[in-house]
């Protein structure tokens, strides 16, 4: 095997596997943890496998609401997304996400909080049947 070929391999396994989590949390942690970060407004990160986009990465978000949405029942966390630079380079701007519970990995509370909630942010989402936790509105 020459060199380059070498080299390339090695990147390529390191990219595959060094930075991708792999364990779960349970459901409850899941929950448990945002429920918390959203009582503290406190920044969460998480690695978010999203099914229906390219964008399989590391989410840095100000997590707001987490409830059961009304049409699919999924658990769904309501957040304002804050990519990194390179993020934000590739074509991933600073707005709402909407996150699947079941799809999130590593969940870390980050210390940084934030001081009001986003435009266009409603505490009472009629998308959701059940709303578990939230921030109060804040101007």
């Amino acid at each position: 095997m020459n060199r380059t070929l070498l080299i390339k391999t090695i990147v390529l396994v390191l990219l595959t596997t060094s930075f991708i989590p792999t364990k779960r949390l349970s459901r409850k942690d899941i929950l448990d943890t945002l429920c918390t970060a959203i009582n503290e407004k406190k920044l969460v990160k998480f690695y978010y496998d999203d099914k229906y986009s390219d964008f399989t990465d590391w989410r840095i978000v100000e997590p707001h609401l987490v409830g059961d949405h009304k049409s699919t029942g999924n658990t769904t966390l309501v957040a304002w997304f804050l990519p990194t630079q390179q993020q934000s380079e590739s074509g991933h701007p600073e707005e709402w996400g909407n996150y699947l519970i079941d799809r999130i990995q590593s969940l870390q509370v980050l210390d940084k909080a934030f001081q009001r909630t986003r435009p266009k942010y409603n505490p009472n989402d009629s998308r959701m049947s059940i709303i578990r936790c939230y921030v109060q509105k804040t101007y």
